[in-house]
């Protein structure tokens, strides 16, 4: 269940971003959380074990974890807002 953590971080993110930094503003809140939410799956599953911050067995998420998927959510949300910026997509 470590993964709820991450989205859940992810996802609070993703609202922050476009409630106080106004990325992806022209596209609604909706979609910024869902960026964020896959941010911090994407970063709690393949960028946290990389640097060796994966949970313990049985442990739940650690707090290195879920810092780095907040972290990969953050920088999803800066760079969907850039690509929407700079292509309209």
């Amino acid at each position: 269940m470590d993964f709820v953590v991450w989205v859940v971080a992810g996802c609070a993110v993703g609202w922050g971003a476009f409630h106080f930094l106004q990325f992806n503003a022209e596209r609604g809140p909706m979609l910024s959380v869902i960026i964020g939410g896959f941010g911090g799956f994407i970063g709690g599953n393949i960028f946290a074990p990389m640097f060796g911050m994966s949970a313990a067995a049985g442990a739940g998420a650690s707090a290195p974890s879920v810092f780095i998927a907040a972290a990969t959510a953050a920088l999803l949300a800066f760079a969907g807002d850039q690509i929407h910026k700079r292509f309209g997509v």
